[in-house]
């Protein structure tokens, strides 16, 4: 049975690369991840997107997903769709099946959706916080 790489073994045969300029990234490890050399987009969603990034692409990369996943602008807000999801903003934790909810949303914006699944008024939250 054949022997089965390590991991530096295998990274250093398959070396990674930036999945929009295909130029070789620094060493992959932690530090490079943190200071910004090596970068991974995150989706309208927070879903990971697959493939790195190098420093100079991560942002056009960036705006080329927020433009593809950018439905429409309705009162000088951008809703997103991905798959069958409609989001009324990039980053939203929640999303609605159908447009129109997205649009009650918006309109509905002092309301504050709990974690629970109940909405509350940006007030009343407030309020019960203890947060002036």
């Amino acid at each position: 049975m054949a022997k089965r790489p390590t991991v530096q073994e295998w990274l250093e045969a398959h070396p990674p690369k930036c999945k929009r300029c295909e130029n070789l990234l620094a060493v992959f490890n932690f530090e490079n991840f943190n200071n910004g050399k090596i970068n991974k987009l995150k989706d309208v969603d927070g879903e990971k997107i697959k493939g790195l990034y190098c420093h100079h692409c991560v942002d056009e990369a960036h705006k080329d997903l927020m433009e593809s996943r950018f439905l429409e602008e309705y009162k000088g807000e951008k809703i997103y769709q991905k798959d069958d999801m409609y989001l009324p903003y990039w980053g939203c934790m929640y999303h609605f099946k159908t447009l129109e909810e997205c649009r009650i949303r918006i309109d509905a914006s002092d309301t504050v959706v709990l974690p629970w699944g109940g909405t509350a008024s940006r007030n009343r939250v407030r309020e019960v916080l203890g947060v002036e």
